[in-house]
């Protein structure tokens, strides 16, 4: 984000985020962007994308900064950013103090309540309401009259463009002040997870989007933000990805956990980053169309494949069960010990290199898995 005096040019995904899927020219960091819809692919600079005028930018009253909250991001978030990347990619940090969890979670976690794609569609659904009200009416009557969220709104037919234009205002308006208040809320409620960084080994790179932070449930289809079975997955860069578990009563959670993810965890990676995403999918320069030419290579039915993805959705299912047994007896336990062993003999944890550490950090702590 630009810190001039009147930073119109906003990011909602930050340039320090971006810079790692970027490819560097001189002082200068470009990206492949694809649009989803016409897969039009346009090359820019980390400058030009993820950006729009105004979006944070509050209502001017008497003698307040109406740029406070884009220069809170710029300092608190954008700039942090780079300290946090750092931390999470150092293979030498297992355990972290509170303060460094707080801010991952915090800088990280702003780059899904900021994002403008919950007020587009909101925006969307209100362009839609006002064009299905103007239809209904008689084309003899000029005044309009609907039910609009539970209040009267009332304009004539040749309002309807400024109508609009003051109910996005709004909207946006409510934007600011409410994505503020769950964005804190989540961080706080997120607090006591257990947090993982997996390296994807392969000729398979991850791509991001203008929505990178991708927040699903582990045993439901139905999404709820304050679910307490949500899984939260975060592209780092081309081969780093962040995964924020459930919440856990075990002790130590102020640690990062490490591992390393196949092919076929980056394939399964980039489909859910494509699918969260708004408009576009970003990525190093080449990955974004190998990305969609890998979909179609891999998504054949062969027999390796179909066998892959059956083991990779069959571990997904039994590390959520060995988190729920952490949670109840403590990741250093009997019980836990015991899933590892039952692990050890099923063949889709062949050679898996989470479930070696996973033995290693368990033996070292007296508990065999053998």
């Amino acid at each position: 984000m630009q810190k001039t005096n009147k930073p119109n040019h906003q990011h909602f995904i930050p340039r320090s985020y971006l810079r790692n899927f970027a490819q560097q020219k001189k002082d200068k960091r470009f990206v492949d962007a694809v649009e989803i819809a016409s897969k039009k692919k346009l090359y820019l600079s980390t400058k030009d994308i993820c950006v729009k005028s105004g979006l944070y930018t509050l209502p001017q009253t008497g003698s307040n900064d109406p740029y406070t909250l884009e220069k809170y991001y710029a300092t608190h978030v954008d700039e942090e950013y780079p300290k946090v990347y750092e931390l999470l990619l150092d293979k030498s940090r297992t355990h972290i103090s509170s303060k460094q969890k707080h801010k991952i979670l915090h800088t990280l976690l702003s780059l899904y309540f900021r994002t403008p794609k919950f007020l587009h569609a909101h925006n969307d659904l209100i362009d839609r309401i006002i064009d299905r009200a103007v239809e209904l009416t008689d084309e003899a009557k000029q005044e309009i009259n609907i039910d609009f969220e539970g209040k009267p709104l009332v304009f004539l037919r040749d309002e309807v463009d400024a109508i609009k234009k003051k109910l996005r205002e709004e909207n946006r308006q409510i934007f600011i002040s409410t994505h503020l208040d769950y964005w804190h809320r989540f961080v706080a409620y997120k607090y006591k997870c257990a947090i993982s960084v997996f390296e994807v080994e392969g000729d398979i790179d991850l791509i991001t989007s203008d929505n990178p932070v991708n927040i699903h449930s582990a045993v439901q289809n139905r999404f709820q933000l304050f679910d307490p079975t949500n899984i939260i997955q975060i592209p780092l860069d081309r081969r780093h990805f962040l995964f924020v578990f459930p919440n856990t009563e075990e002790a130590e959670t102020n640690r990062i956990n490490r591992g390393i993810r196949d092919k076929y965890f980056a394939l399964t990676s980039n489909l859910q980053t494509q699918r969260s995403a708004e408009k576009w999918i970003i990525g190093y320069p080449g990955t974004v169309e190998k990305h969609f030419e890998d979909q179609q290579r891999y998504g054949e039915f062969n027999e390796e494949n179909l066998k892959a993805l059956k083991n990779m959705e069959q571990k997904a299912k039994l590390m959520v069960g060995l988190l729920a047994v952490a949670q109840a007896n403590g990741f250093f336990s009997q019980a836990v010990a015991n899933k590892v062993k039952e692990f050890r003999k099923l063949e889709c944890f062949e050679g898996d290199h989470e479930l070696n550490n996973l033995v290693l950090e368990l033996a070292k702590h007296g508990f065999l898995t053998v």
